[in-house]
């Protein structure tokens, strides 16, 4: 996911997510934080897109080079189980510190 911009006004973040959307780049709105009091954060879920998110913003009739349906990928992101990446990620941590102690053996 990557920031795209900030705006301060939550009609214009609405036009600009439905812009994107109806290109097939989703997105994801923050809303103002302790950052960035007056502003909303738009990003671009699928990095790949960051260039054509760009481009719509300046264009409006930018064609995209790989739009997704969007309304798959948010079902796709709702019904990933925390769980799941919870136990990825520790697998991950346990592998990497096998592959840390093998290094480490091998130097002594």
């Amino acid at each position: 996911m990557r920031l795209l911009t900030y705006v301060q006004d939550r009609t214009l973040a609405n036009e600009i997510t439905l812009r994107l959307y109806h290109k097939g780049i989703p997105t994801f709105v923050r809303g103002a934080g302790i950052r960035n009091v007056f502003n909303d954060a738009i990003f671009v879920c699928i990095n790949a897109q960051y260039d054509d998110a760009r481009a719509l913003l300046d264009n409006p009739d930018h064609d995209v080079a790989e739009p997704v349906d969007v309304d798959a990928f948010e079902r796709d992101v709702a019904s990933l189980d925390p769980r799941l990446l919870k136990w990825g990620f520790i697998a991950l941590l346990v592998v990497f510190a096998l592959v840390a102690c093998v290094v480490y053996a091998r130097m002594q």
